[in-house]
């Protein structure tokens, strides 16, 4: 972990919101992801991982789903971000 710092800070940037330019993740993949987020929850309907696991696993899938409207909103704020205004606008 130590010899590849460039994930880590990138993940870093994406928590705690820094500046679009800055980081590597555009809005177009924010949104891929957190429709992987969301994949989750609803292939474990279907795999019997709820009625395994219990309340552990509805922990695990509200914070899927949390993550998804986490990325999503971050997504929509960067897309906002990066739209150039007018010099009237300003």
């Amino acid at each position: 972990m130590t010899q590849c710092p460039s994930p880590l800070t990138g993940r870093g940037r994406i928590r705690l919101g820094g500046a679009a330019a800055a980081s590597f993740w555009t809005p177009h993949a924010l949104r891929v992801v957190s429709f992987f987020l969301l994949i989750f929850p609803v292939v474990g309907l279907f795999t019997g991982y709820y009625r395994e696991m219990g309340a552990v696993a509805i922990y695990q899938a509200v914070m899927y789903l949390f993550g998804f409207f986490g990325l999503r909103a971050l997504a929509r704020k960067r897309e906002t971000n990066s739209v150039k205004k007018e010099p009237t606008e300003r």
